[in-house]
């Protein structure tokens, strides 16, 4: 059996956030192709100790390696976060956040225990690849962060195309979580293997409600917020047809109720999305805006839903061109294509068919991906 160290800041529990989901669907998916998936988690005095307690009992104590930083740690990355938000406006350097006592655990830890490969999640901490004595090293990257003042005209975190050059160059195989980035990570670390590896999900068949519902399930990001907030300005005065706007997930928590049109609907969280679908058959995703996996245009496929999504939110999909998703550019095609859907013109069987087996064909490709790499 192949021992996988996955190495990562972010606990899986409770999978309240897209890139949780992302690092505990790839560790089912290794332990499906009998890999022993141990996880390290880098720790804070931020990071939620039941999160920390309910990762451990997924993984179990023995697969389980907890880094807690300490109080110089905690006082110098204090510093170095302000100085880059202040300062530097948001312009990190690649290693600012992975300090030397992180290194030093590690290298003690792969040593004294048999890993056959490691995964690193997330760019800031590519140098830990340079202190892991195991054989086969890869980085998942969720995000790319060249110029991200620039592209979303905020003061995200931000490095320059050499830094994340840098950080790249040292992944002998790079997992990337979309085409577009991964084409990038080719220019950028031309000696390392790039895969595109998405981020799986389960199909879940559900029944067929032929009723008049659109929904959107999502959390309470920026660009979510924005997204649905050009829907409901912008195309739902558009559509002919009459239906109704279910809204569901920590997004509720953001928009006011009041300022709705009695037909938009504010369901509030869920402790799990599929009692969310079951209401409907028609999915939207107006995101026009962000980075990394179209996670919500994944999501309503997994559903067996027609999903429409602006063109943005299918940038670096699997196999785009061949996928049943509805693809549109503004908001007119938004309702035009809606008001078709409400009519019936889709055939809503036949539809959800066409997203099973994409998401088989979708997850097989991921699989495999990881099975030529890792194990």
């Amino acid at each position: 059996m192949k021992q996988v160290l996955v190495i990562s800041d972010v606990p899986v529990f409770k999978v309240n956030a897209g890139n949780r989901k992302c690092i505990k669907e790839y560790c089912d998916v290794l332990r499906e192709l009998g890999a022993n998936v141990t996880m390290l988690l880098i720790s804070n005095h931020n990071t939620d100790k039941n999160d920390i307690k309910e990762t451990e009992i997924y993984f179990g104590k023995e697969n389980f390696i907890l880094y807690k930083s300490n109080f110089i740690e905690e006082v110098i990355h204090s510093v170095i976060v302000h100085f880059r938000k202040y300062v530097s406006k948001n312009h990190y350097r690649i290693d600012d956040l992975c300090h030397a006592n992180i290194l030093h655990f590690i290298s003690k830890t792969t040593k004294k225990r048999h890993f056959d490969s490691v995964i690193v999640n997330y760019l800031y901490y590519s140098k830990i690849l340079n202190y892991c004595n195991v054989k086969t090293k890869a980085l998942f990257v969720h995000d790319d962060y060249i110029f991200n003042n620039i592209r979303f005209n905020r003061n995200y975190f931000t490095l320059t195309p050499n830094d994340e050059a840098k950080g790249l160059q040292r992944a002998p195989f790079i997992f990337a979580i979309q085409e577009n980035e991964a084409c990038l990570y080719n220019y950028l670390a031309p000696k390392s293997s790039i895969l595109c590896v998405y981020s799986p999900f389960k199909f879940t068949k559900q029944e067929i409600s032929n009723n008049k519902n659109i929904l959107f399930f999502s959390g309470r990001n920026d660009w979510n917020v924005k997204g649905v907030t050009f829907f409901i300005d912008k195309v739902v005065p558009l559509i002919k047809n009459q239906f109704t706007l279910l809204i569901g997930g920590k997004i509720c928590e953001i928009l006011n109720e009041k300022k709705l049109p009695s037909n938009i609907i504010l369901c509030g969280t869920y402790d799990s999305p599929d009692t969310f679908y079951q209401q409907g058959d028609i999915v939207i995703n107006p995101v026009f805006n962000g980075s990394g996996l179209k996670i919500k245009t994944f999501e309503a496929l997994s559903y067996g839903k027609i999903t429409v999504v602006h063109k943005h939110s299918s940038i670096g999909i699997y196999k785009k061109e061949s996928s049943p998703l509805f693809i549109v550019d503004n908001e007119t095609e938004f309702a035009y294509v809606l008001d078709d859907i409400l009519s019936f013109g889709i055939d809503r069987k036949t539809y959800q068919k066409k997203a099973e087996l994409y998401i088989e064909d979708y997850n097989s490709h991921i699989k495999q991906q990881y099975k030529n790499i890792l194990l």
